[in-house]
């Protein structure tokens, strides 16, 4: 395994920005941030998966302090707390019309200072157009 963080991002994935697909296992990420963003442990766009590892006391300014999804995350006997969103919701996990499959995990201890944070948010997907 290996330590993701110290690491800072102006805008989005303070820790890591994934767009591709990666799998992460036996990993710790934190102390990571998004200074003006999201994502401060992770910002994923494309497909992770998380195996046996900790994302925790990552911060956001905006959505995610954790994770924010955007793509697929699937997170197996991983552990996800005390992430904080500064200004934006979901201190744990935001997911923007991404996709978040859990197994054995934990979401938990978690803080927003601004907004009703929540341990995870979930963004809905825009309403169909009208039929023509």
């Amino acid at each position: 395994g290996c330590n993701i963080h110290d690491n800072t991002a102006g805008s989005r994935g303070g820790g890591l920005y994934i767009s591709g697909t990666a799998t992460l296992t036996n990993t710790n990420v934190y102390a990571n941030q998004a200074t003006d963003g999201d994502g401060g442990g992770l910002h994923i766009t494309g497909t992770a998966t998380l195996i046996n590892t900790n994302v925790y006391s990552n911060t956001a300014q905006s959505w995610g302090g954790g994770l924010y999804i955007e793509g697929t995350a699937t997170l197996i006997d991983t552990n996800v707390y005390s992430n904080q969103a500064t200004w934006g919701t979901g201190a744990n996990v935001y997911i923007d019309q991404g996709e978040l499959i859990l197994s054995g995990s934990s979401l938990a201890d978690f803080t927003g200072i601004v907004n009703n944070a929540g341990s995870i948010i979930e963004r809905p997907a825009p309403p169909s157009p009208p039929p023509s």
